[in-house]
């Protein structure tokens, strides 16, 4: 459907991975957060049964296992398990970015399509470096791709948000605001990762008889970074 659409690649050297979580294992990510106060449909980790809300299947090609909020039964109404009564949360462990910046991704799933009144609630993604929780997205209560369900990527920079150091986290939180609604998230596979990119300046200033040269080539220059200093022809 070109050019309206169209496919996009990121090329890279190497890249620093500081997580790549597909969630089969139990990986220290916490439920619970100040001002929670869901009634029902916390968090769960593990292989979610499916309803018109929920997914039936994790995002990860050969995994089975997510997290989301709330396992209902087999069979069960569309809102046996969602969250209920307020807000419920999902943090993860301390990512240690003192080297750097880093992107952040991960596959999300968010319904609030169903029920006597739909769209009416939100979800938010947050950050943290230790201080004050800030605010990557926020999804819903407006009608939209981001709220009707099925698993949608997302990345971001950290430092597009905060300072990256030692004690990075983010946090996933479902909210139901006590209207006739379901409310259903999911998560699955979650990436922190630097990516390395050979760049040169094209022009350092330096000026002098003949062809001489000065280049500076290596990653995007930052703190703890090393680069390639070549004088040419001198």
């Amino acid at each position: 459907a070109a050019p309206a659409e169209g496919f996009s690649s990121t090329s890279f050297v190497s890249q620093d991975l500081f997580m790549d979580d597909e969630f089969e294992l139990d990986s220290g990510w916490i439920i619970g957060a100040i001002g929670d106060n869901a009634t029902d449909g916390t968090w769960v980790r593990g292989d979610p049964i499916g309803t018109a809300a929920q997914p039936e299947n994790d995002h990860t090609p050969f995994g089975t296992d997510c997290w989301f909020t709330g396992q209902g039964n087999v069979g069960g109404s569309v809102g046996s398990a969602d969250v209920d009564g307020g807000t419920t949360t999902l943090v993860s462990p301390i990512i240690d970015l003192s080297s750097g910046d880093a992107e952040i991704s991960y596959w999300r799933w968010f319904d609030i399509s169903e029920g006597g009144t739909p769209f009416t609630d939100t979800m938010t993604v947050e950050i943290s470096n230790g201080g004050d929780w800030v605010t990557v997205e926020t999804l819903g209560p407006a009608e939209g791709p981001d709220t009707v369900g099925g698993w949608v990527f997302h990345t971001f920079q950290v430092s597009d948000y905060l300072r990256p150091n030692a004690t990075v986290s983010i946090r996933f939180r479902a909210r139901d605001t006590l209207f006739a609604s379901v409310v259903e998230a999911a998560l699955d596979d979650v990436v922190v990762r630097r990516l390395e990119c050979v760049t040169c300046q094209t022009d350092l200033g330096l000026s002098g008889p003949g062809d001489l040269t000065l280049g500076l080539c290596g990653p995007v220059l930052a703190s703890g970074m090393d680069g390639k200093l070549e004088i040419t022809n001198g």
